[in-house]
């Protein structure tokens, strides 16, 4: 990673940007900001179930160009936008983080959602990639998952596009 820049990205389909992607994604900006890191989001630009499960069609929030926009809007300084194939789709977790994440994307940190599983078959989780984070001298953090507290007044809401901007 000599003279190029360093990362700390956070992984997800990110549809609609939502609320709780946009608590990960604060945080990601939090803990880029203490380390000097760039804060980058990694995405794809279709469902990775579209590939393991062809004929699937999600109804989507955003188009790719949406999220992308949002994803920034939300201080992310770069999206990384992947292809997610049959290819991607057989890496497992420490490939993934070795090979996609370490050496071409230049992070330094990753830090994952609550629910965040990646790697062939999501048979990972978080242990996992600390392991695999200490191993290849990556640094792995957990998010702590959406804002705990809802302000007063407001009632729960099953729009999960709730609070974005009218387009």
């Amino acid at each position: 990673m000599h003279n190029q820049q360093v990362f700390a990205a956070t992984i997800g389909f990110f549809d609609g940007v939502h609320r709780g992607h946009r608590h990960l994604l604060s945080q990601l900006q939090k803990e880029a900001a203490q380390r000097g890191l760039h804060p980058m989001a990694v995405t794809f630009e279709s469902h990775p179930r579209q590939v393991l499960q062809p004929g699937w069609q999600p109804q989507l929030l955003t188009t790719l160009q949406q999220k992308v926009e949002l994803l920034r809007e939300a201080g992310v300084e770069r999206v990384e936008v992947l292809r997610f194939d049959d290819a991607l789709s057989q890496l497992t977790a420490r490939q993934f983080m070795a090979q996609v994440l370490q050496e071409r994307l230049h992070v330094g940190l990753l830090v994952t959602g609550h629910d965040t599983r990646f790697g062939h078959q999501r048979e990972e989780g978080f242990s996992d990639y600390l392991r695999y984070g200490a191993e290849l001298g990556m640094e792995v953090v957990e998010g702590t998952g959406k804002p705990s507290v809802r302000p007063r007044g407001t009632r729960r809401t099953d729009r999960p596009h709730a609070g974005l901007p009218h387009r």
